[in-house]
């Protein structure tokens, strides 16, 4: 059994083996929103290869259960590529979720904005992304998944249906390109 197919079975059986229907990761200020989950919570720390979480306001948990009627795994937190320098330390967890059969990801944090109409404490719905990192998570892969399509790596329905739940709460929800640089 693969260490994924491993990490996945040792999940399940403290969370239960409903596959989750959205993964989250969250980033700095939104940790709170794993609370909300009705469910398990287990520490990274109890999972055997997950990263530390380091960066203050992340809770380096993953959570399991329900969420406003839809079964969710959140990831509290997640280590940063300038943390260790290593541009691929989620991928285990990001495998992990995959395993359990989770092929939906929203992923939050906190960035600063070059635009006027964003600021400080603004939220920005992702249309696309540059990454300016000058590494990439899939260097070293020896098989075609380091071939990953991009063509939907910001899913038009996930968008759509963010966008439409902003405008139902009253929240502005501006579009743009997010551009990866090492940080902090």
């Amino acid at each position: 059994m693969s260490r994924n197919a491993e990490l996945a079975a040792l999940i399940r059986s403290r969370a239960g083996a409903a596959a989750p229907e959205y993964g989250f990761i969250l980033g700095s200020g939104l940790g709170h929103l794993s609370a909300q989950v009705d469910g398990t919570a287990i520490p990274y720390d109890e999972l055997p290869g997950f990263p530390h979480a380091g960066v203050s306001g992340h809770v380096p948990h993953l959570v399991i259960g329900d969420l406003e009627g839809r079964r969710v795994a959140v990831f509290g937190g997640r280590a940063h590529y300038y943390e260790s320098g290593r541009a691929d330390a989620m991928r285990l967890p990001l495998e992990v979720l995959t395993e359990l059969g989770c092929d939906r990801l929203i992923l939050t944090n906190a960035a600063g904005s070059l635009r006027p109409d964003i600021p400080p404490g603004g939220l920005m719905l992702l249309n696309d992304h540059i990454a300016f990192a000058g590494t990439n998570p899939l260097i070293g892969e020896g098989t075609d998944a380091r071939f990953v399509p991009m063509t939907r790596a910001h899913d038009p329905e996930i968008r759509a249906g963010l966008g439409a739940a902003a405008r139902d709460e009253g929240v502005d929800l501006p579009e743009g390109v997010y551009c990866w640089f090492s940080g902090p």
